[in-house]
């Protein structure tokens, strides 16, 4: 079975419904108080709206996918995966932004799969499930050559 790990409900709420509701109700407010403003306030909410859709498009596109063999994520509409029988090393690091990621180590290099508008301990709890605490242990990536890590974010 397929896991899909996708932006909770609370970042919907900030970033796309919350702002959209403010703008709205600003626009309602200067038709009643301006009425001869109208077709500017109509063109003001357009250019907002869509001002916030692109904000919020990282939101819909930030998932991580999980099945017995593999994760994945998708990339620039590519999809790029790994097996779970070739990562040696798990851990979930933060950023000097506190931005957190999935760090996955294997035997040729490192992968950072951004984890900023997922839900941080069911990734890490789905993770610890199909690759067993061992790979989550401090020592863990003494096993990872140091090589080029590559890092998957939204943003």
């Amino acid at each position: 079975m397929t896991q899909v790990f996708r932006a909770p409900a609370k970042q919907w709420l900030l970033r796309i419904v919350l702002p959209m509701v403010a703008v709205v109700a600003l626009s309602v407010i200067a038709i009643v108080l301006w009425p001869e403003t109208t077709w500017q306030v109509a063109f003001l909410v357009a250019v907002f709206g869509l001002a916030f859709l692109a904000d919020a498009s990282p939101i819909w596109r930030a998932r991580i996918y999980m099945d017995q063999q593999s994760i994945w994520v998708t990339v620039k509409k590519e999809p790029f995966g790994l097996e779970w029988t070739k990562i040696v090393a798990a851990q979930v690091i933060e950023d000097l932004n506190h931005q957190k990621f999935l760090l996955l180590g294997t035997m040729h290099t490192s992968l950072e799969f951004s984890l900023k508008y997922l839900d941080v301990d069911a990734v890490k709890q789905a993770a610890l499930s199909y690759l067993g605490p061992e790979a989550f242990e401090q020592d863990a990536f003494d096993k990872v050559p140091a090589s080029l890590t590559l890092t998957y974010r939204w943003n």
